[in-house]
């Protein structure tokens, strides 16, 4: 008994010394919530690993809803990067990992996992098939702690120009991407216009396969028209056009007229994603500029170059950045100063704030868990004021910087900028289009080219007193008639063009339409179907290719979302739409015409297209509930003779009567109640029957 006792004891501490740890694999944060099209980064960390045994091994795969999730990256800490074997596939979400030589211990990051957010709803990401070992082979006991994620959906649809790989003067991809569509698509259309930027080659369809792909190239501008397949008009997430680039010069901008479904996309957003470096030499603070970290750049009048201070190979995780940089104001203007979208701590900002005064530009930013290596922390766009042979230096001074409670000492360099006086200009080129909403609302564009790829300023003279100095103005017209309409294009040193032109705004009729239904419909929790009676007629002097385009069709559904017709000058042709119904709703259309001639005899003009909004809201009513009247009296029977009275109605109505009799002849009650119910159930069949 006693040496059974020895070896029990012997066994369990033999048990407790591998698997007593209190060891964990977690996914943090453990609860996240983003928006459909969101990139989600996730840390996947081992706690609680004892410093005697260490960590030798580690192994993990990771379990998600494909259908919500799409993982795009798996990048590994500096812990695991130091491994003697490493494999990472992230197409199976697999990590597998070996140390031979100074294997970690205590609480350590492995890698930081980042997702697609693809459509809303809520799931988890798991750890799956995981085992950690010790310095001996021998697996710990782990507890695993996954995260639970909630997708939220869009209220609305997002179109993105990222320019992938970015640098100046070097050919690179511009991917137009769209997030939060609404389904089905059935065709997507739009004009992108590129200022001080080269279009190198054609555009290509990435992730859609389509029936249709028209598109024209017009110095740097490009127009499409694409109509996607049955298979792929579902998808809500997804990377439309690849355009090969060339930036010229900082001073770049593109601007984007986006159709889906012939539904206007406001949210466009155009970024840069960054080119990762390795820069071996370097270590600490440096301004990056003209595709490198560099301490000096040249500047002309009338150009912009965007600037970033980043951090260049750094070891240790900052979490607290601050200080300022000086910028003589009276040689620059400063805008677009901010923390870059595409920089690796855009995602991890816990606060962040900064400012200009005068001639500095303050920052403090403080990161969550901190972050390591190679990454941008601002970014700025300079402009210089005066024409003339001049250098300044902006600098950085009183800087702090933390990795979390320890103050970290890191060089600087500074940046210094030559501006350099002007020898020639070339004035920009012009050309002018627009599109009719609605009669009287137009949207202009302004489709610029300048050869010195100068910063260009607009005016705008709609033709009834009102002007604008936006590139790509709205205006709404009060009155319909012929406007002249002008836009002025000047560069810095005065360089101007011009394109005059006449509109003529008339209020068409091109749509009647009625419903078949009455717009009130029963709610007897049954769908419903109406139909929508459209005579459309073409009042304009040359042919047009019409489209009719239903949008936010969540509680209705119509049997196509688009349809397509084409008219002769007067023509008239009738459709009926039937669409179903679910529960009251605004049915929302538009009828859009591309007119065959578009240019108004002019090279430098070109109409693109007319399109006019409908609504109808249509109502499910309740049935009309029964009325239920309570009449209570109570009646004294002093004899047996009972009389009841019905009035006489001339409609079938059904009633509800109760009866309360009380009598103080005990032995009659019976009687009583048996003439009173005798003489309601005659008044029940006259009523029912009408019996006059």
């Amino acid at each position: 008994m006693k040496y059974a006792i020895i070896l029990f004891l012997s066994f369990f501490i033999l048990i407790s010394g591998v698997f007593g740890e209190n060891v964990s694999v977690e996914l943090t944060p453990n609860n996240i919530s983003a928006n459909v099209g969101d990139t989600i980064n996730l840390d996947l960390v081992v706690k609680n690993i004892p410093s005697d045994k260490k960590c030798a091994g580690f192994e993990t795969k990771i379990h998600y809803n494909t259908n919500l999730l799409n993982l795009t990256n798996i990048v590994l800490s500096n812990t695991s990067n130091t491994a003697s074997l490493k494999t990472v596939d992230i197409s199976k979400g697999k990590i597998s990992l070996i140390w031979f030589n100074n294997p970690p211990y205590g609480n350590f990051t492995i890698a930081t996992l980042s997702f697609k957010a693809l459509k809303d709803g809520n799931d988890s990401v798991d750890l799956t098939q995981t085992s950690v070992s010790d310095a001996n082979g021998v697996n710990y006991d782990i507890t695993l702690k996954n995260s639970n994620i909630t997708i939220n959906p869009l209220n609305q649809t997002l179109g993105i120009i990222a320019l992938k790989d970015f640098e100046l003067n070097k050919n690179i991809d511009a991917v137009l991407s769209i997030t939060g569509a609404k389904t089905p698509i059935k065709n997507i259309s739009g004009i992108i216009s590129f200022k001080n930027i080269t279009i190198e080659n054609n555009p290509t369809l990435i992730d859609i396969f389509c029936n249709n792909f028209s598109y024209v190239k017009h110095n740097n501008n490009i127009s499409f028209f694409i109509i996607p397949n049955e298979k792929d008009e579902n998808k809500t997430i997804f990377n439309l056009l690849k355009i090969p680039i060339n930036v010229n010069d900082t001073n770049y901008n593109i601007s984007v007229d986006l159709m889906i479904n012939g539904e206007q996309i406001k949210n466009i957003t155009i970024k840069t994603e960054e080119k990762h470096e390795n820069i071996s030499e370097y270590k600490g603070l440096a301004f990056y500029v003209d595709s490198g970290h560099n301490e000096k750049t040249n500047i002309t009048f009338g150009h912009s170059k965007e600037i970033k201070l980043k951090v260049f190979n750094i070891d240790k995780n900052l979490t607290n950045i601050s200080g300022y940089i000086f910028i003589n104001n009276s040689l620059f203007d400063v805008s677009d100063y901010g923390i870059p979208e595409y920089s690796d701590i855009y995602n991890t900002i816990n606060t962040s704030n900064i400012t200009l005064n005068n001639n500095y530009l303050y920052l403090n930013i403080s990161l969550i868990n901190g972050t390591n290596g190679t990454f941008s922390i601002l970014k700025f766009k300079i402009s210089p004021k005066v024409d003339k042979n001049i250098s300044s230096t902006i600098y950085l001074k009183n800087l702090s910087v933390y990795a979390n409670n320890t103050k970290i000492n890191l060089t600087v360099k500074n940046l210094t900028i030559d501006i350099v006086k002007r020898k020639t200009n070339h004035p920009p080129k012009l050309k002018m289009a627009y599109n009719i909403f609605n009669n009287n609302e137009v949207h202009f564009y302004a489709l610029s080219y300048d050869e010195d790829n100068d910063d260009l300023k607009y005016i705008w003279n709609f033709g009834d007193g009102q002007n604008s100095t936006d590139e790509n103005p709205i205006h709404r017209y009060s009155n319909y008639s012929t406007y002249k309409i002008k836009c002025t294009v000047k560069d810095p040193l005065n360089g101007t063009d011009e394109v005059v032109t006449i509109i003529e705004l008339k209020k068409y009729y091109v749509v009647n339409y009625s419903f078949s239904k009455d717009s009130f419909l029963s709610d007897d929790n049954k769908n419903k179907t109406v139909y929508l009676n459209m005579t459309l007629r073409n009042p304009l002097t040359h042919n047009v290719n019409g489209y009719i385009n239903f949008l936010d069709y969540k509680d209705y559904t119509p049997l196509k979302t688009q349809y397509n017709i084409t008219l002769k000058p007067n023509e008239t042709k009738k459709l009926i739409i039937p669409i179903n119904v679910s529960k009251s709703c605004n049915i929302n259309w538009n009828v859009v015409y591309y007119p065959a001639i578009k240019n108004n005899g002019k090279y430098n003009v070109e109409m693109g297209y007319y399109q006019w909004n409908f609504e109808k809201k249509i109502e499910f009513t309740s049935k009309p509930q029964v009325k239920v009247n309570n009449y209570t009296k109570i009646i004294k029977l002093n004899n047996t003779k009972v009389v009841l009275k019905v009035n006489k109605v001339k409609t079938v109505k059904n009633y509800v009567i109760n009866k309360t009799i009380t009598s103080s002849d005990n032995y009659m009650a019976p009687y009583y109640s048996f003439v009173s119910l005798f003489g309601f159930m005659i008044g029940l069949i006259l009523i029912r029957f009408k019996i006059k």
